[in-house]
């Protein structure tokens, strides 16, 4: 909320993206749009344009509708629409539910403006802080223990918080590796692990069976064998695929099953 200056947020209509641009005295008192978020749906009413922005490599037409404050442009839809907020994500996808469930809840956000990458791999770094995130980002204290974490990074409070808490042990040579991808049995891991740390049972009688099951190292045979137990993770064509890299279409699917658990 700045005072007195120009103001604008970005806005998509089935064009592509537009501009909303707020002219003149903003009130600090207004609060209209404090609960504003990506996706949502508003409305604005003022002088509208629409022109070519000869900046942009494609030449893309943009909607510039100018308003007086803010109290003219108004939430009418706190419903986040996955499906038209990101460009690669379908209604129809298997994984449709559990993206707008993760992302609504606040723990996957996109990599990019309009884009999910639901393909993409996850790394270590962002697996710990959408655990982070899940667990209310309790404040931290200290420095992370591993030597290519450095203070002040997007995913430093969350290594903090894991290593506190036994959720992430790190390497031999004292490194956490936070842009590496992440297996699947690592992200069990991680996961059995905090629910143990909320008081679950990881202990499980559960038999892996399942074509690759031997290939599941021994460290994390009793991680997967609870997630498959609790229906957290589930076999790929007849198998656990269990040093495969874990997707972000999976790892959403897998947090929503995870939180449904624990409710």
């Amino acid at each position: 909320k700045t005072e007195g200056v120009i103001d604008k947020i970005y806005v998509r209509d089935a064009t592509g993206e537009a501009c909303v641009f707020i002219n003149g005295y903003i009130s600090k008192e207004y609060t209209g749009l404090d609960n504003l978020k990506v996706g949502m749906m508003v409305k604005a009413i003022g002088i509208g344009s629409r022109d070519v922005d000869e900046t942009s490599a494609e030449a893309a037409i943009f909607a510039r509708l100018r308003v007086r404050n803010r109290a003219e442009i108004e939430i009418v839809d706190t419903d986040i629409d996955v499906a038209g907020l990101f460009t690669d994500i379908a209604g129809n996808e298997w994984y449709f539910t559990a993206v707008e469930y993760a992302f609504n809840a606040g723990l996957l956000n996109g990599t990019d403006r309009g884009v999910f990458e639901p393909e993409s791999t996850l790394t270590r770094a962002m697996v710990a802080t959408v655990l982070y995130r899940a667990a209310g980002e309790p404040a931290v204290t200290g420095t992370s223990i591993f030597t290519d974490v450095a203070a002040g990074q997007w995913y430093t409070n969350a290594v903090i918080w894991a290593q506190a808490n036994g959720i992430i042990n790190g390497y031999e040579d004292n490194t956490f590796r936070p842009d590496n991808s992440i297996t699947r049995e690592e992200m069990a891991v991680m996961l059995a692990r905090v629910a143990k740390l909320n008081g679950a049972e990881i202990a499980s009688e559960a038999e892996l069976n399942f074509s690759d099951a031997e290939t599941v190292s021994e460290w994390a045979v009793e991680a997967m064998a609870w997630c498959v137990e609790n229906g957290i993770i589930n076999g790929m064509n007849g198998g656990l695929n269990p040093l495969g890299l874990a997707t972000r279409a999976q790892f959403a699917t897998i947090m929503m099953r995870y939180e449904n658990l624990e409710k």
